[in-house]
């Protein structure tokens, strides 16, 4: 009976620890890069909106990212996206980015009920491998500069 309940409590642990394996892969990958976002300049243009996007990115990893490339997507026209200049940091340095295009009414819509635009990430890894990390954003607080 000892050996069953021995048997039971392992398969309990490797069933638990299986389970939280892919929320810890995710938690390490999804914290690479963070940042804050300011919107200013929109223009109403009918179905799309002309706004200037201000990004004060942060990178988390251990190295430097040479010649990364940074996509803001439009979730509401699948396969739009616009890319910023190429951009470079320093192990754990922060970044400030401005740009300005156009984006569907609705995905600014979005934004200003609460969303944030979805940006991501691509650069060369330490391992010389393609990386690709979403970049998680908040709202620059009302008075705060960047």
């Amino acid at each position: 009976m000892r050996l069953s309940a021995s048997y039971s409590t392992t398969a309990k642990i490797l069933g638990i620890f299986l389970l939280l394996s892919p929320i810890s892969a995710l938690a390490a990958n999804g914290r690479d890069f963070a940042g804050f976002y300011e919107l200013t300049q929109a223009i109403d243009l009918g179905a799309e909106v002309r706004v200037t996007l201000s990004l004060s990115l942060l990178s988390h990893i251990d190295q430097d990212v040479i010649g990364a490339s940074i996509t803001l997507d439009d979730l509401e026209q699948p396969g739009k996206s616009h890319k910023f200049p190429t951009v470079s940091f320093r192990r754990h340095e922060r970044v400030r980015l401005q740009d300005t295009f156009v984006i569907s009414r609705q995905e600014y819509e979005r934004w200003l009920r609460g969303g944030s635009p979805t940006l991501r990430i691509t650069y060369t890894g330490s391992n010389g491998r393609p990386q690709r990390r979403a970049i998680g954003l908040a709202p620059l607080a009302m008075g705060s500069a960047f």
